[in-house]
């Protein structure tokens, strides 16, 4: 949801009272809730799935490999 925070954003590390908090408003708020879920489910399919982590690994190796290239070349 644009402007709502992740629900792990809603509150501190070990602050299980805050979590709590955050678990019952989805529970009370299925609008909220589903909103959530597909917001989440967008962000998974854009930047996780096998695909896109197969390009950005290809991409990686190729920065890799041409700057080892670069490497090799101003050494001699």
């Amino acid at each position: 949801i644009a402007g709502s925070p992740p629900v792990f954003e809603m509150f501190e590390p070990g602050d299980h009272e805050g979590l709590a908090r955050a678990i019952q408003l989805l529970l009370d708020n299925s609008a909220v809730s589903e909103r959530r879920a597909r917001v989440g489910r967008e962000r998974f399919l854009a930047s996780f799935t096998s695909p896109v982590v197969a390009t950005q690994m290809v991409d990686f190796y190729n920065r890799a490999v041409a700057h080892s290239r670069m490497a090799m070349v101003t050494a001699v």
